[in-house]
């Protein structure tokens, strides 16, 4: 296991893993009579529709970028305590990874947890649950299952929960799926190229003193 996920093959093994939940998406859609890819249709007279909503995608992404610059500040508090783990176990899988292997990541992470808790959970609440009260558990379960598998510690699954809401919101206001994926995927692969690309904060000093020890008059 230790030779299969090591720094060069972390980067396909990563894309592989992403692409397919695209593809279990369209197979549960497929199943439950759901299409995660539904108004996503290129032609004359749908092209200027799907460029629009990646264009809100794209400007959409902005807040995101701006809360990840804030939260990366922060060394102290469980804030801090992630940003460590983040430095110290997930970014040096990723250090040799080149940047168009980062694209390709982000891209895929868009495409695939887009279509599987958008796409199709989050629209299979909102089609069995009337009204408004349907829209909005439909984004939170989305979010929350979203959250809950991204659960490399509680601070992460909670700020994927958060993310997930936002990009629930920005489905439904769009009404398709490429603005969300937009968002997800160049978020992603800033958030990559930042992290693997940037050094690493010092961590805060322990303090190596010993309270027992008496001091000299």
């Amino acid at each position: 296991m230790a030779n299969l996920i090591s720094h060069r093959n972390i980067a396909p093994l990563a894309f592989l893993f992403e692409a397919a939940l695209g593809l279990l998406a369209i197979g549960l859609g497929t199943w439950c009579d759901i299409d995660p890819l539904e108004n996503v249709t290129i032609g004359p007279e749908t092209l200027w529709r799907q460029v629009v909503a990646v264009g809100w995608g794209l400007l959409a992404t902005l807040p995101m970028l701006v809360g990840l610059v804030l939260l990366r500040q922060i060394q102290e508090g469980p804030l801090g305590e992630l940003n460590q783990l983040v430095d110290k176990q997930l970014a040096p899988l990723f250090v040799e990874t080149r940047i168009w292997e980062l694209a390709l990541i982000a891209l895929a992470a868009g495409w695939g947890e887009e279509l599987l808790f958008r796409g199709w959970l989050q629209t299979l609440a909102t089609r069995n649950i009337a009204g408004n009260a349907g829209l909005w558990i439909g984004v939170l379960l989305g979010a929350t299952v979203f959250g809950l598998c991204h659960w490399i510690s509680s601070t992460y699954a909670i700020l994927a929960l958060l993310a997930g809401i936002y990009l629930g919101i920005l489905f439904i206001a769009s009404g398709n799926i490429l603005t969300s994926v937009t968002t997800h995927a160049l978020y992603d692969f800033v958030a990559l190229v930042w992290i693997t690309r940037s050094p690493v904060a010092p961590a805060p000093p322990e303090d190596t003193s010993n309270p027992l020890e008496e001091t000299p008059d």
